[in-house]
């Protein structure tokens, strides 16, 4: 059994409203609370990491970097690699689930529809991709690798496209949800 299979059949056992739950709680969690309690902390004024914005160039994203100041620049590499990378498997999760929940209903079980539900892991693994370039961006500070600096700006990218596109599959499970209980609706 291929690996996207095994992870489907992990998530089709998973997926619960209580698990749901539990990850959107930790997800909000994470953007509410920790995140700017830790930008607080490492940045202050000094700019915003860099996995915040859409796109970057090279130029913007070293600008960024020196802007951090050296504490700034050990704390966010330290965010990046800590936190950060508990982070996307809270929202990676919550999506697919989200997803799992929705299509069972929305769509038919043998649909392709409900393989779907992978397409939060693909942001994950974007973002500890990003996460691990723009650490390397940091600890090599002051030396200026371009080449790598838009690796880290294509992987910063990609992750927001397929969180976006995730965020839609779970709007389309949603509508679709409430368009089959319409049809299962009784007539009067």
């Amino acid at each position: 059994m291929n690996l996207p299979t095994k992870l489907s059949l992990f998530v089709n056992r998973i997926a619960s409203i209580r698990n749901l739950v539990i990850l959107l709680v930790v997800t909000l969690l994470f953007s509410m609370v920790v995140f700017p309690w830790l930008d607080a902390i490492t940045l202050g004024d000094n700019g915003e990491m860099l996995d915040m914005r859409f796109s970057y160039t090279p130029e913007a994203a070293y600008a960024e970097i020196e802007g951090y100041g050296t504490a700034g620049r050990s704390g966010i590499m330290w965010v990046s690699l800590i936190a950060d990378s508990l982070f996307p498997f809270a929202y990676a999760f919550a999506l697919a689930i989200l997803i799992t929940l929705t299509f069972r209903r929305a769509f038919p079980l043998d649909s392709l529809m409900q393989r779907l539900h992978l397409f939060p892991f693909g942001a994950l693994v974007f973002d500890f991709l990003e996460n691990i370039t723009v650490s390397a961006l940091i600890l090599l500070y002051p030396r200026q690798y371009y080449g790598l600096a838009r690796l880290a700006a294509a992987f910063t990218s990609t992750k927001w496209v397929l969180v976006y596109l995730s965020a839609l599959l779970a709007l389309v499970g949603l509508v679709g949800l409430l368009f089959s209980h319409r049809k299962a609706a009784p007539q009067p």
